[in-house]
């Protein structure tokens, strides 16, 4: 258990413990002194207590808790600490420390919902392969620069029914530019979500990435991207992470959807589906980019000549993953001449 948790249980039970003595001095008029005695609390570290006033701090303290408990039963404890940062700094209009809202949220027993993640794969005889010229890199320096697909499927709780959906994303500011679901894994899923992108979004050349699922290695679907001016790029074979920012997206959005809305059966996960992409464009903070929304960042881009960058951080457990990987290389090379 954290410190910072420790300490506030402790003093959660001596508040207790203060005002019991209180309530039974007033109601039954029993001693305090020997009250304090028998429940091994300092008498005068109970007269303080009873004559204190709350500090500014813990008076702000409470206004922000209550903000806390109000957008995590609005949204089903979705929010972990960096996220709930961000709403509750704005809905106060005040800027809060991560730290200072994670310790009130572990305090007061607020968790967000975990993930159990889970990937499988589809075998496929591709038509048409394409070099894997993304090749992991992730940044963009504008809008419709970078296209990233995939599909995916979730189950509707309670039944065996699936539902798939595609999905489009923009690695400039993960602003999904088209998607579509339905009861099939089929192209016509595919084809649906890719002319949403076309119709509303610039595509002048667009570099769009997939994995080699059949839909995406079609001679047909290959010819479509170089008549709307696309260069097409597909991740390696079993290589999930060469498509990562779809990965992540993916989870997320099957995660967040069941906690968001009462889905009961595939009628209703297709309600929830623009009603959740509309949150995740214009609600939903991203740390990346530093608290705004998908919708703010492209909006920013659209009317800047030179767009902010927005860097992805770097991964220093990854970096040194390959460096270990790397040196046993080096190792095995030097004792094999």
């Amino acid at each position: 258990m954290p410190k910072y948790k420790r300490q506030a249980t402790l003093k959660r039970e001596r508040v207790t413990i203060y005002t019991l003595v209180w309530e039974f001095h007033a109601t039954k008029g029993w001693p305090i002194e020997w009250m304090c005695k028998i429940l091994n609390v300092s008498r005068a570290a109970y007269y303080k207590w009873l004559h204190r006033d709350p500090n500014p701090k813990e008076l702000e303290n409470e206004e922000v808790l209550k903000a806390i408990l109000e957008v995590s039963t609005e949204l089903h404890n979705l929010y972990g600490s960096y996220k709930m940062t961000e709403v509750v700094s704005k809905k106060l209009g005040k800027k809060y420390n991560q730290k200072r809202i994670a310790r009130l949220m572990c305090v007061n027993e607020i968790q967000s919902v975990l993930r159990k993640k889970r990937k499988t794969y589809l075998k496929s005889s591709p038509e048409v392969a394409a070099e894997n010229i993304l090749c992991r890199e992730f940044d963009a320096i504008k809008p419709n620069e970078k296209w990233c697909a995939d599909i995916t499927e979730t189950k509707i709780p309670g039944t065996q029914k699936k539902v798939y959906i595609s999905t489009i994303l923009d690695l400039n500011d993960r602003f999904p530019v088209g998607y579509s679901a339905g009861l099939r894994n089929d192209v016509s899923l595919v084809d649906e979500s890719f002319m949403a992108a076309l119709s509303d979004h610039d595509h002048q050349d667009t570099l769009f990435h997939s994995d080699r699922g059949f839909q995406y290695t079609r001679k047909v679907f290959g010819t479509q991207l170089k008549e709307n001016g696309f260069t097409q790029s597909m991740s390696r074979v079993g290589h999930c992470i060469d498509n990562g920012p779809m990965e992540g997206f993916q989870g997320s959005m099957k995660e967040e959807m069941f906690i968001l809305y009462d889905i009961g059966s595939i009628q209703d996960f297709l309600e929830a589906l623009p009603r959740y992409m509309d949150f995740y464009i214009h609600q939903r903070p991203q740390k990346r980019y530093k608290g705004k929304t998908p919708s703010q960042v492209r909006e920013e881009a659209y009317q800047s000549a030179t767009p902010k960058p927005y860097p992805i951080p770097v991964n220093h457990r990854i970096n040194r993953y390959w460096k270990d990987i790397e040196e046993k290389q080096n190792k095995n090379l030097a004792t094999f001449p």
